[in-house]
């Protein structure tokens, strides 16, 4: 026997995302209605099977490394993410802005970039600029290995 449908179909869901609901306040108000418990992650892709929601932004240029875990949360990435944004012509909070404004300088006085080295932890690390570097995106493009020394 097939499990009963829980959630609203995909024209309640979108009708309570453009209320202003978010993901998971859709899932808190679904269990509520329903007695069921709904997680976030399953409205999630209920309104991605509906072919409601936007394909997430990939910022391949700023961060050219395939990632995941706390490399995602790491400072540099966070500021990369922000690059790329105001690149692409989103508006930034005016605190955004400052952050990353303030990034870039100290990027720009220490001459240093963001790399991604997959032997070290943590694995997003800054290092020195080189002239093979990207002058507009202060990035190190191809992964850097550092070698220790054997103990």
């Amino acid at each position: 026997m097939a499990r009963p449908q829980i959630l609203p179909n995909a024209d309640k869901l979108l009708e309570m995302v453009q209320a202003g609901m978010t993901h998971t306040e859709i899932a808190q108000q679904v269990s509520k209605d329903t007695g069921y418990p709904v997680s976030r992650a399953a409205v999630s892709v209920a309104l991605s099977r509906a072919g409601l929601t936007e394909e997430k932004r990939r910022y391949s240029e700023e961060i050219p490394w395939r990632l995941n875990g706390k490399d995602l949360k790491h400072y540099g990435i966070r500021m990369l993410r922000l690059l790329g944004r105001r690149r692409a012509g989103e508006e930034l909070t005016p605190d955004e802005n400052t952050r990353l404004n303030n990034w870039l300088d100290k990027l720009g006085e220490q001459d240093a970039v963001v790399a991604y080295c997959a032997d070290s932890v943590p694995r997003i690390i800054y290092v020195p600029r080189e002239a093979s570097d990207p002058k507009d995106i202060p990035i190190r493009r191809k992964p850097v290995f550092l070698h220790y020394p054997e103990d």
